[in-house]
């Protein structure tokens, strides 16, 4: 067999293979769609948002965010609301949390908010919220833990 006739061989054989991985790598998001038990398809999902901070493994399992509103408006100082929902069936989670503030540059301001109880009964959903004390706060992180 000549050189010039197995590369077009070799290449069709690279191709197909090629296709077929790709063709298993398209049915692997498929399987990772479902929801996990007891928790309904329609529940908010967990958020990536590097913003939110859940210290505790319980909580980053039970608790669910939606997107925060915002509310920045001069001479006011910067609000945020964020919707949490427990997706347990079973379970009660007590939270603390609290939204800390940074100015323009990134620097956290203080005073830092202190640590505030909200809980959560099973599938109930309630806002966690926060106001800048400095008038100088552009945006925010919220840091959320199990009670103590």
């Amino acid at each position: 067999m000549s050189t010039a006739s197995a590369r077009p061989a070799a290449a069709r054989t690279f191709a197909a293979g090629t296709l077929a991985a790709l063709g298993l790598l398209a049915a692997v998001p498929l399987t990772g769609c479902e929801s996990p038990p007891g928790v309904a398809a329609t529940d908010p999902i967990p958020t990536a948002d590097p913003r939110l901070s859940v210290l505790d493994p319980v909580g980053r399992a039970l608790l669910r965010f939606q997107p925060p509103v915002v509310v920045d408006r001069d001479p006011n100082p910067l609000r945020v609301q964020i919707p949490v929902t427990n997706v347990s069936d079973r379970d009660t989670y007590y939270a603390d949390y609290r939204f800390i503030f940074f100015d323009v540059d990134g620097l956290q301001l203080d005073p830092v908010m202190g640590w505030e109880f909200l809980p959560f009964d099973p599938g109930q959903s309630q806002r966690m919220i926060g106001t800048a004390v400095n008038p100088r706060a552009t945006s925010w992180r919220l840091e959320v833990r199990r009670a103590r």
